[in-house]
């Protein structure tokens, strides 16, 4: 698949789409892994493309980081004259207002990041990073820090293995089972102390041009800052929860007070558990039976636990949407209880 050689040979985890030179959307490593496939030939860019709209170049500062913020991109598409840019996290940590990290630590905002060893295989690597979504993984060596292991690295062992099958029996299935994590991790990394200023670890990664930080105290790993961490933080010193209610044009304005107060109410739970950065709620009214219109409501929410999505539908619309937020809420804390006790089990060595 070129998009898989696209991404490896420049680094990027994005590639953007064009028909007829017409911007259509954007295929990511991310997606791609999660991708089951047997070889590369099964895979298609259109089953695999997010179609997305570019952001004008003039488009306010703030309102592209905010776009940042709630993507799960590393870039975003810029339209400039016909033409189309990707403008970056990294490129928009360079010139962003550093004022949100003043006095904060490195042990202010790390977390402890899933890890892997580097015996195992390219293939235990792609299923966590696939049902833990995530993009990156520390490779532990003896109880000590070897090296790291991006999605990128994965997506150059599935290319690898592709070679190799191609000149054996084309389309047979690509074995990463036999194939460890040290044969494709990187083994120069960047590492900080706990004590680092969050400024110096910026600026570390703008100077090494990275997107992460291993925090790393006497060869033991400590924990992890991402640039997705240090995004989240400004998220938060500007106010980033951001709610986008569509489809309210079907509803009258008790409706709509209604479904405002609940919302917020349940960001307001939500909100004792977990950063919520964003949510996205849409109402459709479908045809009539007789004189009832039947409804439905999805919607998708983003936060510091992970994204999440849920949908009901209902001939009562305040009924539907009431089971929609509950199921939402429901999802967010089921996996914040989840994390949770999976750190508690790493705590006592379960």
């Amino acid at each position: 698949m070129h998009a898989i050689q696209l991404m490896c040979n420049e680094n990027r985890h994005e590639v953007y789409v064009f028909n007829n030179d017409k911007f259509v959307g954007v295929v990511t490593a991310r997606d791609i892994i999660k991708k089951n496939f047997s070889s590369l030939e099964e895979i298609r860019v259109e089953t695999l493309l997010r179609k997305i709209a570019p952001l004008a170049i003039d488009t306010e500062f703030e309102d592209i980081a905010k776009h940042l913020i709630i993507s799960e991109f590393r870039s975003i598409p810029i339209e400039h004259e016909g033409k189309i840019y990707a403008l970056s996290k990294l490129s928009l940590l360079k010139i962003m207002d550093k004022s949100f990290a003043d006095k904060k630590k490195i042990k202010d905002v790390m977390n402890f990041p899933y890890v892997i060893e580097s015996n195992d295989s390219i293939a235990v690597a792609r299923s966590m990073m696939r049902d833990l979504n995530i993009s990156r993984l520390p490779v532990i060596e003896d109880g000590k820090v070897a090296g790291i292991l991006d999605i990128l690295d994965v997506l150059r062992a599935v290319g690898e293995r592709h070679r190799v099958k191609l000149g054996e029996v084309r389309g047979e299935k690509i074995d990463l089972g036999s194939v460890e994590v040290s044969s494709f991790m990187q083994k120069n990394f960047v590492t900080v102390s706990q004590d680092t200023s969050l400024i110096d670890a910026i600026n570390e990664m703008i100077k090494s041009n990275v997107h992460a930080v291993l925090v790393v105290d006497e060869d033991k790993l400590s924990g992890m800052v991402t640039i997705k961490d240090i995004f989240k933080i400004f998220g938060r010193s500007v106010g980033s929860t951001y709610i986008n209610v569509s489809g309210l044009d079907v509803v009258d304005e008790f409706e709509r007070s209604w479904i405002e107060k609940r919302i917020e109410s349940m960001l307001e739970k939500i909100g004792k558990q977990t950063n919520v950065r964003y949510i996205f709620t849409h109402i459709d009214k479908h045809k009539k039976e007789g004189k009832r219109a039947k409804y439905s409501v999805k919607g998708r929410l983003v936060s510091d636990a992970g994204t999440f999505y849920a949908s009901y539908y209902d001939w009562d619309l305040l009924r539907a949407m009431k089971v929609f937020l509950d199921k939402m809420e429901k999802e967010v804390i089921k996996s914040i209880e989840k994390v949770r006790d999976t750190h508690r089990k790493r705590l006592i060595g379960v």
